[in-house]
């Protein structure tokens, strides 16, 4: 018996369906792209703010043990802040040096000016670091310079419990030194010298800064809608409590 195999064909993409294919693709990664890079931001978002707690928690550990005194940004030579041995100026060396944080990468010789800025210490947004990780402390808020001689200025102590509205007063927050790059700083100045930008706040998230209060809270605060609206109170509070100012 003859039997015929029938032959088998085999049919390949034609150009038409190889570009619908290759469309099919593109818009996926279209539509994908987007969604993935702004889960992206919302995950550096949140670990910012996880950050700011951590840092807020142990200064708040700091103030409990320096008789409810809040860390200092910087202590200079006799300061009445906690050194725990060998002077360490920096609020960055003194709760690393007391173990309320654990030490991480100090950048390059800089561990005596208190520069820091990996682990807890960077902000995952930040770009440009120039000077600590991204996150600042006020310089004539809550956290003062105590008996120094770097800036030639010694400022009064406040006690954590200052605060008549703990909740409106910033501890901590996004910082930046030059608007242009977002370079990082670790202190902030305040907010009079606007046009300078030197130490000021840095709205990389969104255009907005997380900005972690004295109660513990961790806040997003558009600072520069602040500035541009001329919310001169809420800055005076946000940024030095005229109620925790000495008389």
């Amino acid at each position: 018996m003859i039997t015929f195999k029938t032959p088998i064909t085999r049919h390949a993409f034609t150009l038409i369906e190889l570009l619908v294919v290759i469309s099919i693709i593109s818009l996926l990664i279209a539509v994908l792209l987007p969604a993935l890079g702004a889960a992206r931001k919302s995950a550096q978002d949140v670990k910012c703010k996880s950050n700011q707690k951590g840092l807020a928690l142990a200064i708040f550990a700091y103030s409990l043990d320096d008789r409810e005194y809040v860390i200092p940004y910087y202590a200079g030579a006799g300061s009445t802040a906690l050194a725990y041995g060998t002077p360490k100026y920096w609020y960055t060396n003194l709760l690393i040096g007391a173990n309320y944080l654990p030490e991480t990468e100090w950048r390059y010789a800089s561990k005596a000016w208190g520069d820091i800025r990996t682990g807890v210490w960077q902000c995952p947004r930040a770009m440009k670091l120039s000077y600590g990780g991204g996150y600042a402390v006020t310089r004539s808020g809550i956290t003062v310079e105590t008996e120094g001689t770097l800036f030639n200025k010694k400022g009064h102590r406040h006690r954590i419990g200052d605060p008549l509205a703990p909740g409106r007063v910033m501890l901590l927050g996004d910082a930046q030194v030059n608007a242009a790059t977002d370079a990082t700083v670790n202190y902030m100045i305040g907010w009079e010298s606007y046009a300078s930008v030197a130490g000021k706040p840095s709205a990389r998230h969104g255009g907005q800064s997380n900005m972690a209060m004295v109660d513990g809270h961790v806040e997003v605060v558009d600072y520069f809608k602040l500035v541009d609206d001329g919310d001169t109170a809420r800055l005076n509070e946000l940024f030095y409590d005229p109620i925790a100012q000495p008389k």
